[in-house]
């Protein structure tokens, strides 16, 4: 292998590593922060902007 997959591999794997400790803690904050009874509203708001981003974002990005 070259070096630079080598480092594409491990600069991969440091990305994947750090940004998993977000997908852990994110919905333990989120259901700190609300009340039991608007947990449900605000899991979907934050969950919707996962899959919504992707999808809107090169179609803003082109208007822009």
């Amino acid at each position: 292998m070259y070096t630079s997959q080598v480092v594409h591999l491990v600069f991969r794997f440091l990305g994947g590593f750090i940004g998993s400790s977000f997908l852990t803690v994110a919905g333990g904050s989120v259901s700190d922060l609300f009340e039991n009874r608007q947990v449900g509203n605000a899991m979907l708001a934050f969950v919707l902007t996962a899959f919504v981003g992707p999808v809107f974002g090169p179609l803003y990005a082109g208007l822009v």
